[in-house]
């Protein structure tokens, strides 16, 4: 694995993980049909892990630095889904189109990832980019309370000012107790 990194515009810099796995990055971007890649765990281990990496000399600058992951198989885990949704910001939304990029892709960032959704995950608030397609079952599937397995993918971190915004995207949910095949 490498990091590259590129000095995007004046005071940006953007960190890339190079370590490509083209099966992932093809079925985390197209709705892929057996979600057993998808491996069980949390958001917090993910976020634990990755900002050590944020922390490093990273961490220490006070321009803006964006983190993509670069191949990460997609998680499986378990939230509570809050009914609160509002469009993904523009800061977001530049995240996600530069690590569908980075695997080639050219999805539609902004029609694909519109809404995201409040989930909770232990104390944690999460707000999650959900696919488009997705999120008309969420909203009508689902409760506010509901305890919900969400499949999503790890897109990546943008930290400003020593303020990290860590971006899942939610690509299919399970309601607890239906099976997902």
């Amino acid at each position: 694995m490498r990091v590259l990194t590129l000095r995007s515009q004046p005071g940006t810099y953007v960190s890339t993980i190079v370590a490509f796995v083209a099966l992932v990055a093809t079925g985390t971007l197209s709705g892929q049909s057996t979600w057993d890649r998808y491996r069980p765990g949390t958001i917090t281990r993910v976020i634990t892990e990755e900002g050590r990496a944020l922390s490093g000399p990273m961490g220490t600058s006070t321009d803006e630095v964006i983190r993509l992951s670069g191949g990460r198989i997609g998680l499986r885990v378990v939230l509570r889904y809050t009914g609160k949704g509002r469009p993904v910001s523009e800061g977001r939304i530049e995240v996600i189109r530069r690590w569908a990029a980075a695997f080639g892709s050219r999805i539609s960032v902004n029609d694909l990832f519109r809404q995201e959704y409040l989930f909770i995950e232990g104390d944690r608030e999460l707000w999650l980019p959900v696919q488009s397609p997705v999120e008309s079952h969420l909203r009508m599937e689902l409760r506010p309370g509901d305890s919900v397995t969400v499949f999503v993918a790890y897109v990546g971190a943008r930290r400003r000012a020593h303020q990290t915004d860590w971006i899942f995207v939610v690509n299919e949910f399970q309601q607890d107790g239906v099976n997902k095949e």
